[in-house]
């Protein structure tokens, strides 16, 4: 099990993002991608349509590119600052967020390990190593700190 509280720390600014948005029903190749980029940028859905990243910079702009596509597309989209969840607690929402990172890390974890424990295997299939390293890369583990923790947490395991 990871320590939660190295991912987002409970006692952050808790400043949020929301990215509240609505598709035409008949788009569902667009639902798609918002979602594969929502999970991409490791956003946690709080309500239907409605998905919070922590306020930070990079953040804030990878949210208003997906608002103006989702309004290029036909679609509604607002972003809003938050500061205070009513009805839910700060440690309540960072929750949210390790608790995703941590099914995120699993995903990718045991596929890497073994292949890092066993130097024969990946000489012989770099083609499956690559892809694995691709996919940890693309996924919100491969993002800022939590890419290096979830790097750690790997290594450790392979040793």
């Amino acid at each position: 099990m990871l320590p939660r509280d190295i991912l987002i720390s409970k006692e952050a600014s808790g400043a949020w993002l929301f990215l509240l948005f609505n598709l035409p029903a008949k788009q569902s190749s667009g639902r798609v991608k918002v979602w594969r980029r929502l999970k991409k940028f490791g956003a946690v859905q709080l309500k239907t349509s409605t998905y919070v990243l922590p306020d930070e910079p990079a953040h804030y702009e990878r949210f208003q590119w997906l608002a103006k596509e989702i309004v290029d597309t036909g679609g509604e989209a607002t972003l809003v600052r938050v500061k205070d969840i009513e009805g839910m607690p700060h440690a309540a929402v960072v929750a949210l967020f390790n608790d995703a990172r941590v099914r995120d890390y699993d995903e990718i974890a045991e596929p890497l390990t073994r292949l890092l424990k066993d130097q024969k295997a990946r000489k012989a299939s770099a083609e499956t190593f690559t892809s694995a390293l691709r996919s940890a890369a693309r996924s919100p583990c491969g993002l800022g700190v939590l890419g290096t923790f979830c790097e750690g947490q790997i290594r450790t395991r392979a040793k």
